[in-house]
């Protein structure tokens, strides 16, 4: 068999607010994320409200509570800003589109 890394995306749905299942609780957001990670997930790929750093500190800490899974940020709509202060939290690898586009 191939080896493979797979990576779950486990959105925190606070920012689109026409989303069927949400998950705007870290709590529920971290139940997500173990599902995933116990299906063999190695990877959780996380958003959190654009401004908002400390949620995103609450979404890590309760991910880290649950499992082991690597935690990696979608920060490219924050501005350079907001970044500083969401990698503050330490999360294994961060997703930013450098140059492609800035709504922030």
């Amino acid at each position: 068999m191939d080896k493979l890394i797979i990576t779950a995306c486990a959105a925190d749905t606070s920012m689109h607010p026409g989303v069927p299942a949400r998950i705007a609780a870290s709590n529920a957001l971290a139940a997500e994320v173990e599902k995933a990670w116990r299906a063999g997930a190695g990877i959780a790929h996380i958003h959190g409200p654009l401004d908002d750093h400390k949620v995103w500190a609450e979404h890590t800490q309760a991910i880290r509570a649950r499992c082991d899974v690597m935690i990696q940020y979608g920060i490219s709509l924050q501005s350079v800003e907001r970044r500083r202060e969401v990698v503050k939290n330490r999360p294994e690898m961060i997703s930013v589109a450098v140059g492609a586009r800035h709504y922030a």
